[in-house]
């Protein structure tokens, strides 16, 4: 059988020297049984490994985009709002909100043009409603803060 040498720290091989160590386990079995192991788990492992990161990393990217792209949709959707529909009771009110509150209150109770953006989109493929509704909250205060000044 072909020989390899290895390297171990020096408290370990001073502990094998131990004669009770020495006759109680078979030095070249435990490392043979040790390496296989890690030998089966290299070769078996990292391909899927390696092809489930790639994966993940694409899809990572792919998730990213789309939420950017529909908190995008949402800033937009919430300039229409305040130019063309908003009241100044509802603009006010979501305005005043601190950006959790108002977001919440966007989640449970939209106003009528929300809710009708939000059924139309519903039906898109990759719609990611929690980052429209996050851009529509956000552009709301920013503008409320404009409108608040100006008024």
């Amino acid at each position: 059988m072909p020989r390899i040498t290895i390297s171990i720290p020096v408290d370990l091989k001073e502990r094998l020297a131990n004669p009770r160590v020495r006759e109680s386990i078979n030095l070249s079995r435990v490392c043979q049984k040790a390496l296989a192991r890690e030998v089966q788990r290299v070769l078996d492992l990292p391909l899927d490994l390696v092809r489930m990161e790639s994966l993940l990393e694409r899809l990572r990217e792919e998730q990213e985009t789309a939420q950017d792209q529909w908190f995008t949709k949402g800033i937009q959707a919430a300039k229409d709002w305040v130019e063309h529909d908003a009241s100044y009771a509802w603009l006010r009110q979501l305005g005043q909100q601190r950006s959790t509150l108002r977001l919440n209150q966007l989640s449970l109770h939209p106003p009528p043009f929300l809710v009708t953006l939000l059924e139309n989109h519903r039906k898109s493929s990759g719609f990611v409603e929690p980052s429209f509704v996050a851009g529509f909250a956000h552009m709301t205060g920013l503008l409320w803060e404009i409108v608040e000044k100006n008024l």
